[in-house]
């Protein structure tokens, strides 16, 4: 397993949980999504449904994911934020962020801090293959590495 893997930041409603045929679902391509990511990057929960406690986290997609994905789940961190997430964000350095709909003041964060290539853009209630091309250039970005 290698070290010093690139952190990646995740949301959840709008990137994991995305809407099929007008209802909340797992997002097409979750599971290859979700393995990929925690075996290539370290892992951490940016949403509202986390808190610094990742019971939350699972209790919240616990019904739309089976067994195997649950222990998938459980290797990603927690994080803990007020208002905005960017506050646990690192200021520097190369992360990324999944997120499906950044406040403009998160976005000026970025922005302001040169970090605009962090974020990474996917709204699976828009459009359910949002995830599937967040992988895709996740897995360019992790090929360009090596």
């Amino acid at each position: 397993m290698q070290t010093n893997r690139t952190k990646l930041f995740l949301d959840i409603d709008g990137v994991l949980l995305g809407k099929i045929n007008g209802k909340v679902a797992l997002a097409k391509g979750a599971g290859e999504f979700l393995w990929f990511v925690t075996t290539y990057f370290d892992c951490y929960w940016l949403t509202a449904h986390c808190q610094d406690n990742v019971e939350i986290a699972l209790a919240w997609l616990q019904p739309y994911a089976g067994k195997g994905l649950l222990e998938i789940l459980l290797k990603i961190k927690p994080t803990n934020f007020n208002v905005l997430k960017t506050d646990a964000l690192p200021k520097k350095g190369n992360f990324f962020w999944v997120e499906d709909q950044p406040m403009a003041s998160e976005l000026k964060f970025l922005e302001d801090n040169g970090l605009t290539r962090c974020l990474i853009r996917v709204d699976t209630y828009k459009n359910e293959d949002d995830l599937v091309r967040g992988l895709s250039f996740l897995q360019q970005a992790h090929s360009k590495q090596f």
